[in-house]
């Protein structure tokens, strides 16, 4: 039925891989600001901060997302921060923070944060707290929470002591059965006002049923309504949606044990009965992106090692994927979708305001670069054009050299020559 809807969402418990610390990196990054870095294949970041700000499940992330939208173009449905946690600091999936919002009809109001007033397409940010959360954690999930997130149809759940209370955000004791919760309607029996009924995550909760395997959020389908509020299906595919209310005779545990319970009230809602609720979904289905573009960053006190970036760029290959991943679990965004909608994570440089040059290595016998202090010696033996640029892209050299040529006064930082088609980065002392 829905375990983690009685949770809170940002209590999910997780299984997170493990990573060993220690080895070298070698990945080739390109420094886009103080602390702010790009990889080379241009589908995530490495954002570096403290160790204590890693660990502090309370840092605000709006100044990072801030200085973010200040480097790119609002080309993103949201930002995804991912922390570089081996899972023992904390039992926190993640969470999703809904900010900006120009949707109609999805029970969410018109959101504008005055902090990201220019920013109309992007919804706010993701925060998973394990690298392979990326694939095999609460992504999905928390997509899910940017479109409508549950919206109130007076959905409950009850507590421990059976006590009964809003579900929030998630789909509480109802027929929905989606990645934020609800039932398997299919499973449901009825004697009177007693139900009995099943949910697909009840299979993976540990043996106290207080909490479950990533499995469970990595194996789910959107349903039809969850669909319809991001866009990806039309509303006359959204069968009735039945809310249970006066809930009896059950508790946290019982219901996810055998799923039984009294309700005094069933609540129904028909495809007309939710579009006099929210009113009519502007942009429509088929007006609506099928495409979600993410920006990934990844935030670490350390930089990550080449092993770690392994995964993370193993696990954006699968989620981009327009197709299954030939695997039972995890599943990705578009097997989860039914085929109705991709992840794009890649070619995040074309959105920078300022473009870069590539970061990788120059070899050839007619090229030598030295780094002087506040200066850059270039060496050729032929004529080649040689164009000197700052992490920014700004451009401090652009010329043909044949011979020596030394440019001087340059403010200590990484600088990327190209020559020949090809770049190598320079730190200038």
């Amino acid at each position: 039925m829905r375990k983690h809807l009685i949770l809170s969402c940002v209590a999910i418990l997780l299984c997170c891989l493990t990573f060993t610390k220690g080895y070298s990196q070698t990945t080739n990054l390109i420094q886009l600001d103080e602390n702010i870095y790009l990889h080379p294949a241009k589908n995530a970041l490495e954002v570096r901060i403290s160790k204590e700000e890693l660990v502090n499940m309370d840092l605000d992330l709006r100044p990072l997302s801030q200085q973010l939208s200040r480097l790119f173009k609002d080309d993103f449905d949201a930002y995804v921060f991912v922390r570089n946690l081996d899972g023992t600091e904390t039992n926190l999936g993640g969470y999703a923070v809904n900010l900006n919002n120009q949707v109609k009809g999805i029970g969410c109001p018109i959101l504008l944060d005055e902090d990201f007033a220019t920013m109309t397409r992007w919804r706010g940010f993701i925060m998973l707290t394990g690298l392979r959360n990326l694939f095999q954690g609460p992504l999905l999930h928390e997509i899910c929470h940017l479109y409508g997130g549950a919206p109130d149809l007076g959905q409950v759940n009850v507590d421990a002591e059976g006590n009964e209370y809003p579900a929030g955000s998630h789909w509480g004791i109802s027929d929905i059965h989606g990645f934020l919760g609800g039932f398997d309607a299919s499973t449901l029996s009825v004697s009177d006002n007693r139900y009995q009924a099943t949910c697909w995550i009840a299979q993976f909760f540990n043996e106290d049923f207080n909490g479950f395997l990533m499995e469970g959020l990595s194996t789910w389908k959107f349903p039809p309504l969850e669909l319809y509020l991001m866009g990806l299906a039309p509303i006359r595919e959204v069968p009735d949606v039945h809310i249970y209310k006066g809930i009896s005779d059950t508790n946290a545990d019982l219901i996810y044990k055998n799923g039984t319970f009294t309700a005094n009230e069933v609540i129904t809602y028909t495809q007309e009965d939710l579009l006099e609720k929210w009113g009519e979904r502007i942009p429509n289905y088929a007006d609506s992106p099928k495409e979600f573009a993410f920006l990934n960053v990844i935030l670490t006190d350390v930089p990550l090692t080449d092993e770690q970036w392994e995964f993370v760029q193993e696990d954006i290959r699968k989620q981009e994927l327009q197709g299954k991943t030939g695997e039972e679990w995890p599943i990705n965004f578009w097997e989860a979708t039914g085929g109705r909608g991709t992840i794009k994570m890649s070619d995040i440089d074309q959105s920078l305001y300022v473009s870069i040059t590539a970061n990788e290595s120059i070899e050839t016998e007619s090229l030598d670069i030295q780094a002087a202090d506040g200066a850059i010696v270039i060496t050729t033996t032929e004529a080649q054009a040689v164009q000197v640029y700052g992490v920014t892209g700004v451009c401090h050299y652009n010329a043909t050299v044949s011979g020596t040529a030394t440019i001087a006064n340059l403010p200590a930082g990484i600088y990327i020559v190209t020559a020949g088609g090809e770049t190598l980065k320079v730190a200038v002392r």
